[in-house]
């Protein structure tokens, strides 16, 4: 079964680009290390400038979205296709989904964040 884990928590606006360098770093370096891992980072628009920000990041498996068979939409998404297929089938198991949170903890540490990292696994419904 193909999961999706979201992360999700709060950052001190003084603290956004921060959080942002940190987190495209430890992303970047857990997909070169896991190919066929997407990983995004999201964030919830503030309403005023000095208020704290929501920040969600999301992880899935490649072709885990749906991604079309190779010949059935744009030229360039085979090529993407073509990629994942040369690599092993990543899983979002519960080893992997622990690497990620060390990695992300350990890169944002607790002085950034305001609470917890909050964890959810999603599956196909």
């Amino acid at each position: 079964m193909t999961v999706e884990l979201y992360v999700y928590y709060r950052v001190a606006a003084e603290h956004a680009d921060e959080v942002r360098a940190r987190v495209s770093l430890a992303q970047s370096a857990l997909q070169r290390a896991h190919p066929g891992l997407n990983a995004r980072l999201l964030r919830r628009p503030p309403v005023d400038a000095a208020q704290d920000h929501t920040w969600m990041e999301v992880y899935t498996a490649a072709g885990a979205r749906g991604r079309a068979l190779p010949g059935q939409g744009d030229p360039a998404d085979d090529r993407a296709t073509d990629a994942v297929r040369d690599t092993q089938a990543l899983v979002l198991d519960p080893a992997l989904q622990a690497e990620i949170e060390a990695v992300l903890g350990a890169a944002l540490g607790d002085a950034l964040l305001r609470g917890p990292r909050h964890v959810e696994v999603f599956e196909p419904a």
